[in-house]
């Protein structure tokens, strides 16, 4: 039998957000849609999560009942999922535990193996937050790959699908499960970029499975580096709640967009412009912080977020786990998580601010939180230079940091302004006189600029090695270090390239004067 199309794994990714399906009873799906929708049907003790737990809490809980029948009405009617059974469900509320269930098709066994997306739980926010500062599989992530190798011998026509977090286990469990033929994200987060160089062969093999499906305004699928083969967006109309959390509601891509005779999308979209600047930024921020930057921004700053986001989930073992990553995350991996979280809150608000310019702005407004940002680098960077007489070189290495950081956003949020506001910066970019790409010039020039930052921090690590290199060491150290270090050629070539670019732009600027 041909696999299901991606409407309907869209439906078996929403069903999945009800406990009903999961409870450890084998049924066929229809026969279970049909029951759930007859009119004397208890609802009071049925636990709904995702879009339907979001619905709750903004329409009330008649209001999520009411679209979770909507899926339910689709699924019954569905002539493709009439022969599919419910197996091997998992409810596993442990610290690693997942919950996800198998769809079987009874006349071939072929499987489409669903994952359930964060609902809400300490831990389940906790392992989205480590996924994104760790090289290795976070434990849910483990067990979704233990889950697929625990199936029947018997399946071996695999297909694995999910939302949000569910869609980062189904393209997780690709990379390391060789019975898995094909993967559909909906609005899966990706992996850090040390989980990319470190299972780089397992990603370059199995990339061609995975498929990502995501909202044109999901703010999710933006998180992290994806490892799909093909990314596609689709509608989301926000017609229901109008939030901005909506914009991930996995109901909306059933229900606001069109479908061929197979139940594959046809309704393709640009993604919105405020999300894909913001990927741009949060990719380049990551990119810019020191190599174990992401382990400690996760044990410090977003365990408590974690606790926050999953308060209706928290028990004593949680409480345990976070005391004891925000203590390793200040004592052992960082002394200054002042600055850090500072650091935190200010790119938290930059991009707040990227999202909503496009709705509401003046000239004058941008400009003015323009000045702001530039005052907020420069203020930043004052301080943490002062405070490194008393708190050592960590600390000068850790400015250069924040410095770029912040330079780079305010350049993007500057070049995005311009390039949709200004319609002058926009006609001359479209039609110069002078064709030389003057901001390439001034982004290579950065790059330098970030090459010898690297360079500083490395030299700085080599010095702390002078302690523990034992005699036999020490020379072949010393000579390592005299060749390491911040290159006065490379500030020079960075210098020369603002330098060129600021002379073409005064060029170009006299040339349209005088035309």
């Amino acid at each position: 039998m041909p696999q299901l199309g991606e409407r309907d794994l869209a439906l078996l990714s929403s069903v999945i957000y009800c406990d009903e399906v999961v409870k450890g009873e084998e049924i066929n799906l229809q026969r279970l849609a049909r029951e759930m929708l007859e009119p004397d049907y208890v609802w009071d003790k049925v636990e709904l999560c995702g879009d339907f737990g979001h619905i709750a809490k903004e329409l009330g809980r008649e209001a999520a009942v009411e679209r979770f029948k909507e899926v339910l009405v689709e699924i019954r009617n569905s002539p493709q999922l009439q022969h599919i059974e419910i197996a091997s469900p998992i409810h596993d509320l442990s610290r690693d535990g997942i919950t996800a269930a198998c769809f079987v098709d009874m006349r071939d066994n072929a499987v489409s193996a669903v994952f359930r997306g964060t609902d809400g739980t300490y831990k389940k926010w906790m392992d989205n937050f480590e996924g994104g500062g760790d090289a290795k599989l976070t434990p849910m992530q483990q067990t979704a790959v233990n889950y697929i190798n625990g199936l029947p011998d018997k399946y071996q026509n695999i297909t694995v699908t999910g939302h949000s977090k569910g869609g980062n286990l189904a393209a997780c469990a690709t990379l390391f499960c060789d019975r898995i033929k094909k993967c559909v994200s909906y609005d899966g987060q990706g992996f850090s970029e040390a989980f990319l160089e470190k299972y780089k062969k397992e990603i370059e093999a199995n990339r061609h499975k995975i498929k990502t499906i995501s909202a044109r305004n999901d703010f999710v699928n933006i998180l992290l580096f994806s490892v799909s083969g093909e990314m596609v967006f689709v509608e989301n109309n926000l017609g229901l709640t109008g939030s901005f959390l909506e914009g991930h509601y996995i109901t909306n891509l059933i229900f606001d967009n069109e479908f061929d005779e197979n139940g594959n999308y046809t309704s393709f979209r640009q993604q919105d412009t405020r999300m894909k600047y913001l990927k741009k930024v949060l990719a380049r921020t990551m990119m810019l912080m020191p190599v174990d930057f992401e382990e400690w921004f996760t044990d410090t700053i977003l365990c408590p977020v974690a606790i926050f986001m999953g308060k209706d989930g928290m028990r004593l073992g949680d409480a345990l786990d976070i005391c004891i990553r925000c203590i390793k995350g200040v004592v052992l991996v960082h002394p200054v998580p002042f600055v850090l979280l500072l650091e935190g809150a200010v790119v938290c608000a930059l991009a707040a601010f990227i999202a909503t310019v496009v709705e509401e702005y003046t000239k004058e407004k941008v400009l003015e939180i323009l000045k702001k940002i530039e005052y907020l680098a420069r203020t930043i960077d004052e301080a943490i230079q002062k405070a490194a007489v008393t708190m050592g070189k960590k600390v000068l290495d850790f400015a250069a940091t924040v410095k770029n950081v912040l330079v780079y956003i305010g350049n993007e949020v500057k070049e995005f302004f311009n390039k949709t506001f200004n319609a002058g910066y926009k006609y001359a970019l479209e039609n110069p006189q002078i064709k030389v790409d003057t901001q390439k010039l001034r982004r290579y020039a950065q790059e330098l600029e970030n090459i010898n930052n690297r360079l500083g921090r490395l030299d700085s690590r080599l010095d702390s090695l002078y302690m523990q290199a034992g005699l036999l060491d020490l020379w072949n150290l010393l000579k390592a270090d005299y060749r390491i270090g911040r290159s006065s050629r490379i500030s020079h070539s960075a210098d020369y390239l603002n330098e060129t670019a600021g002379n073409f732009e005064a060029v170009e600027k006299n040339l349209m004067v005088q035309l």
